[in-house]
């Protein structure tokens, strides 16, 4: 049962540590290709954020938990 914390736990890390490297990086992005930031930013992220999470969150149970 323990192993189900271990993975939820670098689950949320993982998924914490890129929600901040994308939410910094995009709207530098968006900047330099004369973008405004402030409205391009948000539906990027948020999509993007969402996408990756559960994918890593699926790919540390395979391993973890070998599913």
């Amino acid at each position: 049962m323990w192993l189900l914390g271990v993975t939820v736990g670098l689950a949320v890390i993982s998924s914490m540590t890129i929600a901040a490297t994308v939410g910094s990086l995009v709207p530098m992005v968006f900047a330099l290709i004369i973008i405004d930031p402030a409205v391009a930013t948000g539906p990027f992220v948020t999509t993007s954020i969402d996408i990756l999470s559960v994918f890593f969150y699926f790919q540390i149970a395979t391993a973890l938990l070998r599913l």
